[in-house]
């Protein structure tokens, strides 16, 4: 049995086949960039025909699919999709067309913040109502985007909701009419594995009708990737932004600096240190004509092996990332009281031997590369193979799909 799992990332898609037993039969990233002004021949050989201008993660994800398909190592159809993503990120449709994205990175005023409690995604809302009324009042529904992909694979429409503890973090109906926000904007949540329905898809000059299940908001993909599901477990999350995530049992104290949530275990909680920048850093300088023939290995061997190749700047963006890795380490101790002996991996900077290296030298803890470093689709085939009853649940599920790779030990460097 295998899925095809999809990530919808900030800046690209991530997606694999990945069998019953954790292997990686296929794997594929596409930048958005590579998918924002598509010619009407190219959106014609997509999707068969050419209604309207397709989202950038939608005309990514119809690429995947297709070079899924004719991968030499064509293993047939999978037994079904199952798709994450980031977030608080929105899609509103008005008469199920587009008329607003707007993504979690959005700078907003803190105002709205301030109104909306706990909740992560409302002051987005309320910035969109405040800022584009005459578009706000078009709009008759509010997906997340990974459920806009869903809905328009199956035309079910449904918000994905981690854990019941999470509710507070997304919406309560009390809070949507003290905000004067309809109700009928929100769908109704579900969990993440549910089956939304069926899509229609060739493989092999065949058609097959292949399952849709929502899969989660990526940070509880990630979580169950990395199978940080037990007090103690530590993950590092890193892409264009990167979390240190901590698995505790109970809410601390203090939490001052530090993000606590639900795990997507009932009873447990996760405490997260976050640094919103550490990946786009990198991807900006290395746009600039001083570095545009060098590669973040580089710089990273760079300091390694303390060398000087003049890549100052570089060098300087790297030692600030590990110091604030550094902090996050040292709050999260000290308000959980647990000693972090460990980290695992998760993310495209989780494939990079000599930053793993670096982290375990600067930071004196193992650092632990999964075979599957993109733990978000881990994640996903975890709750897709479960929701097919294959595992009984999700902590058996991650015993048999979550494997090692190497364990980077602090100053025993082996590359």
């Amino acid at each position: 049995m295998n899925v095809f799992c999809v990530d919808l990332g900030t800046s690209s898609l991530k997606a694999a086949l990945v069998s019953s037993t954790g292997e990686c039969l296929f794997f594929v990233r596409i930048k958005y960039t590579e998918c924002l002004y598509p010619s009407k021949r190219y959106l014609s050989w997509i999707t068969g025909f050419f209604p309207r201008i397709l989202p950038p993660w939608e005309i990514a994800f119809r690429k995947a699919l297709c070079i899924l398909e004719h991968n030499p190592g064509n293993n047939g159809a999978p037994d079904g999709v199952i798709i994450s993503g980031n977030g608080p990120s929105f899609v509103c449709l008005g008469k199920n067309r587009i008329k607003k994205v707007l993504f979690w990175n959005k700078k907003i005023p803190d105002k709205y913040k301030k109104k909306c409690g706990k909740s992560l995604f409302l002051p987005f809302i309320l910035y969109l109502k405040s800022r584009y009324p005459v578009t706000f009042s078009k709009i008759d529904t509010i997906l997340g985007i990974p459920e806009y992909l869903v809905y328009t694979l199956t035309g079910c429409k449904a918000t994905i909701l981690p854990e019941s503890r999470y509710t507070g973090a997304y919406w309560t109906k009390e809070v949507l009419d003290k905000l004067k926000l309809k109700k009928e904007l929100f769908p109704e949540f579900v969990s993440p594995g549910t089956k939304a329905g069926t899509f229609q898809a060739n493989f092999n000059n065949k058609h097959y009708m292949l399952p849709v299940y929502y899969g989660a908001p990526d940070f509880i993909s990630a979580m169950l990737g990395t199978g940080s599901i037990i007090p103690g477990k530590v993950f590092d999350r890193a892409g264009t932004s990167e979390g240190i995530n901590l698995v505790i049992p109970c809410p601390p104290e203090k939490t001052e600096g530090l993000r606590l949530l639900p795990s997507v275990v009932p009873g447990l909680w996760n405490l997260s240190y976050l640094i919103p920048d550490s990946g786009s850093k990198f991807a900006k300088l290395f746009k600039t004509r001083k570095y545009k023939n060098i590669t973040p290995e580089d710089v990273i061997k760079t300091v390694l092996t303390k060398r000087n190749h003049g890549y100052n700047e570089a060098e300087k963006i790297t030692r600030e990332i590990l110091a604030e890795l550094k902090k996050g380490i040292t709050l999260l101790e000290k308000a959980s009281e647990i000693k972090i002996k460990e980290m695992i991996v998760t993310g495209g900077q989780g494939e990079n031997p000599f930053w793993n290296q670096l982290k375990a030298d600067f930071l004196n803890i193992n650092i632990i590369e999964p075979t599957i470093t993109e733990g978000e689709l881990l994640g996903d085939a975890v709750l897709f193979f479960v929701s097919a009853g294959l595992y009984s649940n999700a902590e058996q599920g991650i015993l048999n799909l979550f494997k090692i790779k190497k364990i980077y030990i602090p100053g025993k460097p082996e590359i």
